[in-house]
């Protein structure tokens, strides 16, 4: 029975559990709820027991780590190893946890099998020779096993690269070989096309007699030095005998050559990157001592700059060219390796009425100043 009051009588009457029945409904579902996040909250810590050791950890990960560290196991690792699929490391866990269960250590019998894995015919052994490979473990061998939960499909598939590379005969490994090679022969052919200069792709072209690199600019016997390729006659005996002999170094120069052009042009292109972003001009351009200062020493300095042509490498946005510009400069050439910068300056050139395009003497390029050649407004 409930107890109901009457606010307009102040009198007090009771009433049947089934007139509340709703409301009383509702509030045990909210504590069933309110139970319910609890449980969830208690099984999403995740906690598993260590496979060779009666110790819990709250999560599969922390217990392969501690198994790795304190049991010499490392699950991940000797799955790959093994080449196992996701079944093949169910089937793993759950003969070690049957094996510990009933006394006996089988870290002996994993140790063996990881050591066939990785000898001659790893390959094509059998996966049957695994102690774990009956499907009687399948079966859980422990009640709510974390560890059987655990995503292992990046492990399985990790597992299964290796398979793949490893498989095949001594053979299909000379052949794989061999195409490997011819495909870091085109690669590198490739690379010297793109990125060696035309004069050193012309004396590679003209055969083993022409010398290039760093033996054009060798000295010569007299202790002059050569610029530019020499001809057959010009070159000493012995090199001619040795080039047509040892192709394999001229290949070694070639790919040098082209490694440290590819090398060069990477680290060009990230530090051009690094200054294509606004946060590095802006922070430059806030600093009002320094930018004041390159001002007066432009434009209160007009007897050095009046009438003179101007060249600003790594112009940014252009703020010390206008400098320049407004100080009298009869030819201002701003050269910025980022496209998308450069294009601000030209922008900035205009706004402040300075731009070649409306008469006036500042010019904005893009690109590296020595790959600019007829592209420069003025004799180098």
């Amino acid at each position: 029975m409930a107890e109901r009051h009457d606010d307009e009588t102040g009198s007090s009457a009771s009433s049947s559990d089934e007139d509340d029945g709703p409301i009383a409904d509702a509030a045990g579902r909210e504590e069933d709820w309110e139970e319910w996040e609890g449980g969830a909250d208690e099984e999403d810590e995740d906690v598993t027991k260590s496979l060779f050791e009666d110790v819990m950890l709250p999560s599969p990960e922390a217990a392969m780590q501690h198994d790795a560290e304190r049991n010499s196991f490392d699950l991940r690792r000797f799955a790959v190893q093994t080449r196992l699929d996701e079944y093949g490391i169910m089937r793993l866990i759950n003969y070690i946890r049957t094996e510990v269960a009933a006394g006996r250590d089988p870290r002996d019998a994993l140790a063996a099998a990881a050591a066939a894995a990785s000898g001659p015919g790893a390959a094509a052994a059998p996966a049957a020779a695994h102690p774990w490979s009956d499907d009687r473990f399948l079966m859980p061998a422990a009640e709510d096993d974390a560890l059987l939960c655990f995503d292992f499909e990046d492990v399985a598939a990790e597992a299964a690269a290796a398979a793949a590379s490893g498989a095949g005969t001594g053979a299909g490994w000379v052949s794989r070989l061999r195409a490997e090679n011819e495909a870091l022969r085109v690669a590198l052919e490739a690379m010297r096309s793109a990125f060696l200069p035309e004069e050193l792709q012309e004396g590679d072209a003209e055969g083993p007699s022409t010398s290039t690199g760093a033996a054009a600019s060798a000295p010569d016997q007299s202790g002059a030095s050569t610029s530019g390729p020499a001809s057959a006659s010009d070159a000493p005996a012995s090199d001619a005998a040795a080039s047509p002999a040892d192709p394999e170094a001229a290949a070694a120069a070639s790919a040098s050559a082209a490694a440290a052009a590819v090398s060069r042009r990477k680290v060009d292109a990230a530090y051009f990157e690094s200054y294509s972003y606004f946060d590095i001009h802006r922070e430059m351009l806030g600093d009002k001592p320094r930018t004041e200062a390159y001002r007066q020493a432009l434009e209160l300095n007009p007897a050095l700059l009046r009438g003179a042509t101007v060249l600003d490498v790594g112009a940014g946005t252009g703020i010390l060219s206008l400098f320049a510009c407004r100080a009298g400069a009869a030819r201002v050439v701003a050269v910025d390796g980022s496209e998308r910068i450069a294009g601000f300056a030209r922008q900035h050139a205009e706004l402040a009425g300075y731009s070649d395009s409306q008469g006036g003497p500042m010019t904005v390029v893009a690109g590296r100043v020595e790959e600019l050649g007829e592209r420069m407004p003025v004799k180098q």
